[in-house]
């Protein structure tokens, strides 16, 4: 008799999440250390490039707080947002 296998276990794909709620990630979660964000479009900007997905969503976020923080500054500006997206897009 062969052996028996368990039928392989995926991961669940969580769907794409609307900008409304991106954005309260971001602003009550993540970004809402110290300073916050200077403007709507970081929020926009991590959310387009991470189309919304979750974990891009979190991993973008704290890129640009890590971009933020090596530039000196308290406050996530687009300059630290447009750092993390190319990053994000070059690996």
């Amino acid at each position: 008799m062969g052996a028996c296998r368990s039928p392989r276990r995926r991961a669940p794909i969580h769907p794409a999440l609307p900008r409304p709620s991106s954005e309260a990630i971001l602003r009550r979660g993540i970004f809402s250390w110290r300073g916050g964000v200077s403007s709507d479009d970081v929020i926009a900007r991590v959310h387009k490039a991470s189309r919304g997905l979750p974990r891009a969503v979190n991993n973008l976020a704290v890129q640009a707080l890590i971009a933020a923080f090596a530039a000196g500054a308290y406050i996530v500006e687009d300059k630290a947002a447009w750092a993390a997206v190319v990053e994000a897009s070059s690996e």
